[in-house]
């Protein structure tokens, strides 16, 4: 049972080293299609708002939007909300009531939007569909997943409860952090910078695309500079609560915009990983 736990830990730490490593030294390889990026969130308010053939997926996003922002304003405005008052209330007196209101109007904000993010992949793959169609083959297969040495499920169930605890950790973390007036929700978004703006291709990646997890590691990590600068954006865009998400949607469009310029090799991919083997 050691030996397995340390086999599969050397692998991971095998792995995190590659796409360190991977990131490093292409942070900033094209800085300015990294900045040029930035446009194209822009680009798709446009598109989104000069046809209405959107408008289906536009409100299918936003209706989940809606569903997720409701049910976090309720679990935080009954569990949350009287500690958070607290707080502010010692430190800024009677304003700190309004304080706590604004925290929770943005931390259930940020928590929407992540979840509209995971819950409408398929609109968002519809929206990637729909405007690059004209250049998408979806004919051409797309990678094959690697057969690896099976894992224990004793070494998988571990692996899972030590995931989780960590996901809690981090929840905790900034939720404290976020707590500090107007600079701790800041902070909150800018962490997940990089992620956020990744997230808005997987649903194309995984769907049109067919990559495996291994393959969206390598593109996540091989353009990290990339994704970080959309994420800020997106993040400054995301900023407003109920206009988050529209946000959403027009955010996706760009991206779309962005892969009709810029499409991911696939090929290269499979290079990386015969460097990573």
């Amino acid at each position: 049972m050691s030996d397995e736990i340390s086999k599969y830990c050397l692998e991971k730490l095998d792995e995190w080293k590659y796409f360190i490593s991977l990131a490093s030294s292409n942070l900033f390889i094209e800085p300015s299609a990294s900045w040029e990026i930035i446009v194209s969130s822009f680009l798709g308010i446009k598109e989104c708002f000069t046809t209405t053939k959107y408008g289906y997926l536009m409100f299918n996003i936003f209706l989940n939007y809606m569903v997720s922002f409701i049910t976090s304003c309720i679990f935080y405005f009954y569990c949350i909300f009287p500690l958070t008052c607290l707080i502010y209330s010692i430190i800024f007196g009677p304003a700190g009531f309004l304080f706590a209101i604004g925290h929770g109007a943005l931390f259930c904000n940020i928590i929407a939007c992540h979840e509209t993010r995971i819950s409408s992949r398929h609109f968002m793959e519809l929206f990637f569909t729909m405007v690059i169609s004209r250049v998408v083959d979806k004919s051409k297969p797309g990678r094959i997943n690697e057969t690896k040495d099976p894992v224990s499920w004793r070494i998988v169930f571990i692996a899972q409860i030590v995931r989780w605890l960590i996901i809690i950790s981090k929840l905790f973390m900034w939720f404290v952090i976020s707590l500090i007036p107007i600079l701790g929700i800041i902070l909150l978004k800018l962490q997940s910078s990089a992620s956020r703006g990744f997230t808005y291709f997987i649903p194309y990646l995984e769907g049109t695309k067919r990559l495996d997890k291994s393959s969206l590691n390598v593109v996540y990590y091989k353009s990290f500079g990339k994704w970080l600068v959309f994420g800020l954006t997106t993040g400054l865009l995301e900023s407003v609560p109920i206009i988050a998400g529209i946000s959403i949607s027009t955010n996706t469009c760009g991206c779309a915009l962005w892969e009709v310029d810029h499409p991911i090799n696939v090929e290269d991919l499979e290079l990386n990983h015969q460097d990573q083997r």
